[in-house]
């Protein structure tokens, strides 16, 4: 009886508020959804817009978050690279289709992106050392996420990562004054590795009371160097942070 009255709330549902594709605008159709008031409001993604993305899935570089074509820890940019976060994951490729989206998130205030974004990131958080031999270290303190500088939160309007944390609901802690970016720094889409990792140096300082003994996830939506999460990563640990662990929406590889 329960599911029949289930599926006859679906299909009035369904007629009266229509599911439509956040990316592209076409209807959606979930059967299987369970209506209550905030699955009514989900934002969704058609199957045609679904299948245009890249999901990270295992294996991937334990500490990058990249895409493995073969079974290991490392990727290839990583054998040269001294990261000071301690392990990073990612939920998508910077593709295409990806880039779209986190550019009308970030940059077109289509703030309901974020409410799509942070069950995926949530889900990867929540499974974060499945493959790895730290049983010590399952968990974190705090949350911490990577700054704006207050005249680009001016601009914007609004934090992109901050927004996703709060989204993703994970039950720790929020420093929100544990890290503040001290230096206006240049927009970094078009530089190169050295010209990033130069931009960002010591851009950021943090508060030893907030941090000191404590394991942190750092959250950002986009790395692409790592040179942003770099810098987070050694002002925390210079304050007394015992580890650093970053969790972004996208991976960028650079060809």
């Amino acid at each position: 009886m329960v599911f029949f009255f289930k599926k006859f709330m679906t299909i009035i549902l369904d007629f009266i508020l229509p599911r439509r594709c956040l990316m592209c605008g076409d209807f959606t159709q979930q059967d299987d959804v369970t209506y209550t008031f905030e699955s009514v409001s989900q934002p969704s993604l058609c199957g045609m817009c679904w299948q245009q993305l890249s999901f990270i899935t295992k294996p991937c570089c334990l500490n990058c978050g990249a895409s493995l074509a073969f079974d290991g820890d490392a990727c290839r940019s990583c054998f040269n690279k001294a990261f000071i976060f301690d392990s990073a994951r990612a939920v998508l490729t910077y593709n295409d289709t990806g880039k779209i989206m986190i550019t009308r998130f970030k940059h077109g205030g289509q703030t309901g992106y974020a409410r799509l974004f942070a069950p995926w990131m949530r889900n990867i958080a929540l499974n974060f050392f499945d493959d790895q031999d730290l049983v010590n270290e399952s968990n974190w303190d705090a949350i911490v996420v990577v700054p704006l500088h207050p005249f680009r939160f001016i601009k914007r309007g609004f934090n992109q990562a901050m927004m996703l944390t709060q989204y993703m609901g994970i039950p720790l802690p929020v420093l929100v004054k544990a890290l503040r970016r001290v230096r206006h720094t240049a927009s970094q889409g078009h530089q190169s590795s050295d010209d990033r990792k130069n931009n960002m140096h010591r851009a950021f300082v943090a508060e030893e009371s907030y941090v000191n003994g404590k394991r942190l996830l750092l959250i950002d939506d986009v790395m692409t160097t790592g040179a942003t999460l770099n810098e987070c990563a050694a002002a925390l640990k210079n304050a007394g942070a015992i580890r650093v662990d970053v969790l972004v929406l996208a991976r960028a590889i650079r060809a």
